[in-house]
């Protein structure tokens, strides 16, 4: 059986980002900002934190899933989001989409 890395966290009070760093690559797992402060830039920034952080662990680049079977409405932000951020399209299955960014 494979050993499954845990995750590292960046938080503060408005936020939260889980990933993993594994080799070369810098896996974004979740991203949750309190409601009352979405629309603020805070996943912009919070992309940037991990960019950096991931960059000091001297990894290539950094990928993420966007689950499809989340709402619509939230479907839409994550994807813009990823899109603004930097990610580009690295796949796709039937629930999910596959992101990657250089760095």
């Amino acid at each position: 059986m494979k050993e499954r890395q845990s995750c590292q966290f960046l938080e503060a009070e408005s936020y939260f980002v889980s990933y993993r760093i594994q080799g070369d690559y810098c896996y974004l797992q979740d991203m949750y900002i309190l409601p009352e402060k979405r629309g603020m830039g805070f996943s912009k920034d919070l992309v940037l934190l991990l960019e950096s952080t991931a960059k000091e662990a001297n990894c290539k680049y950094m990928t993420t899933t966007i689950n499809l079977s989340n709402k619509d409405s939230e479907n839409k932000a994550n994807i813009k989001t990823a899109f603004k951020s930097g990610f580009r399209v690295n796949g796709a299955e039937k629930d999910c989409i596959y992101f990657i960014k250089d760095i």
